[in-house]
Order: C-alpha cells, then structure tokens, then sequence
C-alpha cells in the first residue's frame, strides 16, 4: 500500500484508539469549516486494550465503531461545541490471544453487535524466519503500481451490479448464511454474515478491476468468510457469554447422560443464585437445544427429573453440520472455477 497510495499510507494510518471521541474529533472538519478525508485505518497490536477502553462506564468508542460501520455518520452531541462527521470509513486491523479474547469480549459486547462487526482470522506463524523475510524492492515496485491502478480504477465506479449469473449465485449464498445460526456467543460473533459477505465481494470485484460483482467474487467472498467463520468457530464455540451458563454448560458435559438434578446444579455455583437465575439458566440451555430435562426413574435411584446433554450437542456445536458445510461439500465445482 505505500508504494500504491503513499499519501493515504502516511497520513491515514494510526496507532491505537482511546476514545470515541477522540476519534469524532480527529475525522471532523476544521476551524475553517472544511470538511477532513474521513478515511482511517486503525492499527491495534493490543486489541484487549481496545476492548477494555470500550466496556468503561460512560465510554462511547463502542458505539461508534458500531455507527462507523454502519453509516459512517458519527456525531457527539453532548460536548459544549458538539461534532459530527459524516461518511466516515474506519478500518481496524488488531490483534489479541485467544486466552485474552475469549476473557475480555464480555456477553455485552456480543448482544450489542460489537463482535459480529469484525472478521475473526484466527492466525499463527507459519516458519521460522531468523533473517527475515520480505518481498525484494523491485517486486513491490510492480505490484504497488497495480494496486495503485486498481484503486484509481475503483474511485471512478459508480453503483455496481452484480452479473446475472452471480445474482442466481447470491440467492443462493444469501439464504444459506441467514440459515447459519449456532446461537450462543459464536452465532453473535457471526451474525452478520450476509453484509461481511457482500462487502468483501465488492471489495474482490474492485482490487479485479471490475465494475461488476461477477461469480468469482462472490465465491472468493464466501471462502474468507469460510475461513473467519471457522476461525470464530474455535474461538467461540461451547461459550454462551455468560460465565455461568457456560460453567453450567462444562458440568453437564462432564456428567454425560447421568445429568445433573436441581440440588447438583444449585451447588456447582455454591448455592449463591436464586431460584429464578437457576431456572433462567437451565431454560437458556434448553432453548439453545444445549440440554433437556429428562424424566428420572424412581426404581434406578435417580432423580424425579434431571438436566442432561444432549448427545451430539458438541458436535453440532462446531458446526459440523452447517448448511454452509453441505455448500462447500456440494459445490466444488465454483471454487475450481475460481482457482484457476
């Protein structure tokens, strides 16, 4: 990117963000009036310091990030001199363990749409590079001057179509991923598939240098999210968000089929929680189809009534059997097409 757009690689990349104000302030017009180029990339090598920044009391950088990928219009208004902007485009590229992932990105987080506005790429080193690695300066030269092109190119683009063989495509794409629901703090992180989906091929159609969403787009969109959902899959699934779900959710799977009656439950959490938070609890894993209340056999010693696991829950979990799956199963013949 510096050698395609230096300007946009100087002066619209940052380090890190504090406050959702400070955000406002840095993409509003000046003393003069004239409006900024809203665009920024935002560069987070501790994004548990971004988390943490967002869940204070009285913090809004939550909810602007929320309303940048929205709209792109951003405003504060309870300021003495309020601010707004408008057309705003943020970008964030961050990076977090999983460990400090799964423990900072609270239940809130997830429900208020924070989490499913971000691709989850789940990473690691690949070699061992004691001198280094890196493109020779001649090889960068080249390619930035075709990126640069490309992104000349795009500017020009007005509206853009998809062919009509992509728009059968689409349908089809589109219904699938609104099929995709695993519930629980995974099914939050990934819910807004359809719109990652259809930006990413805008965003392969353009970097092609089309002004038309073709087939091999759309395919090319599809398997990134493939990948971001099965990364989210493994840093999300089995975890509800709530800490005491999950923890009640860990003790059925340890009891297997024996299950787990009232008085077991009650005491996993040191007889601490009310009847009503017990019975919400053990309601939230059975309309997640996590559980099920089964009737007990008085001969055999067991309880009246006990909560179990369901068998395969693990499995179904992890999304072996997600609609998405059977698509790439079925479908093979579009992303040889694409490969080639």
């Amino acid at each position: 990117m510096e050698k395609a757009e230096p300007e946009w690689t100087q002066h619209r990349s940052i380090q890190g963000l504090s406050t959702g104000e400070g955000l406002i302030a840095a993409l509003a017009p000046g003393e003069d009036g004239r409006p900024k180029d809203c665009r920024r990339l935002v560069h987070e090598p501790e994004f548990a310091r971004l988390l943490r920044v967002s869940g204070r009391e009285g913090s809004i950088l939550s909810p602007v990030l929320r309303e940048a990928w929205d709209t792109g219009d951003l405003a504060v208004t309870t300021r003495a001199d309020p601010l707004a902007v408008r057309g705003a485009h943020i970008s964030i590229v961050g990076h977090i363990t999983r460990e400090e992932l799964q423990a900072r990105l609270t239940s809130t987080e997830a429900a208020n749409g924070f989490a499913n506005r971000f691709l989850w790429v789940l990473v690691k080193r690949s070699k061992l590079l004691p001198s280094g690695g890196g493109l020779d300066e001649e090889t960068l030269q080249v390619l930035g001057k075709r990126l640069g092109g490309r992104i000349s190119k795009a500017r020009k683009v007005g509206r853009m179509r998809r062919t009509e063989a992509a728009v059968d495509l689409w349908d089809e794409i589109y219904r699938l991923l609104g099929e995709d629901d695993p519930g629980g703090l995974l099914g939050a992180a990934v819910s807004r598939a359809e719109p990652q989906v259809l930006r990413l091929s805008i965003i392969y159609a353009l970097a092609d240098g089309s002004a038309e969403i073709g087939t091999d787009h759309l395919t090319a969109a599809l398997d990134l999210w493939r990948y971001c959902r099965e990364s989210a899959t493994v840093l999300f699934g089995g975890h509800s968000g709530s800490p005491h779900t999950d923890q009640l959710l860990e003790a059925l799977q340890r009891a297997g089929v024996d299950g787990l009656k009232r008085t077991d439950i009650s005491g996993l959490f040191g007889r601490n929680l009310d009847a009503d938070r017990l019975d919400l609890l053990e309601e939230s894993l059975v309309e997640s189809g996590a559980a099920e209340w089964v009737d007990g056999s008085p001969n055999r010693g067991r309880p009246a009534k006990y909560l179990r696991i369901i068998p395969g829950y693990e499995r179904n979990e992890r999304n072996e059997l997600s609609p998405l799956t059977s698509f790439f199963r079925n479908r093979t013949d579009l992303f040889e097409d694409a490969s080639r």
